[in-house]
């Protein structure tokens, strides 16, 4: 987690380290466009933070200390981060006649995330490989 953008309540002689977690709600609106077995889709998404999960330390840069030594807790909140997110989603796969479908897709945030620095951005890539139930008609249970 990069720490220079911050404001620092610590000592120069320290560091942040350890894991920040942002768990979104995700709503992507995309468009499609399919040649056989080949598709891509691209769209715009929007993302609502619903958890901030925080294990972050202030470590000492002591080059003599192995391991680093812990000093105490930096606690980042909600309240340091942006609750909204916008941005657009690209992607494209395979989709197999017997439902098999196996998908890539990156997302990319046009916004900051933390409220003090405004360079960060969210971008995610992921795979999906799944299989899609057939879509059932009217009359045909």
């Amino acid at each position: 987690f990069p720490s220079d953008n911050y404001p620092r309540t610590t000592a120069p002689e320290t560091a942040f380290a350890g894991d920040l977690r942002l768990d979104y709600i995700e709503l992507p609106l995309m468009i499609k466009l399919q040649k056989a077995a080949l598709f891509v889709e691209a769209g715009p998404y929007m993302g609502y933070l619903i958890n901030v999960g925080n294990k972050v330390n202030i470590v000492s840069t002591d080059p003599m200390a192995d391991p680093p030594i812990v000093l105490g807790r930096e606690d980042f909140s909600r309240d340091d981060f942006n609750s909204f997110d916008a941005g657009y989603a690209v992607g494209g796969g395979l989709m197999l006649e017997s439902g098999f479908f196996l998908n890539m897709r990156h997302t990319g945030s046009l916004r900051p995330f933390p409220k003090q620095d405004l360079s960060q951005r969210n971008l995610v890539w992921q795979l999906a490989i799944g299989y899609m139930l057939p879509a059932s008609r009217p009359g045909n249970w």
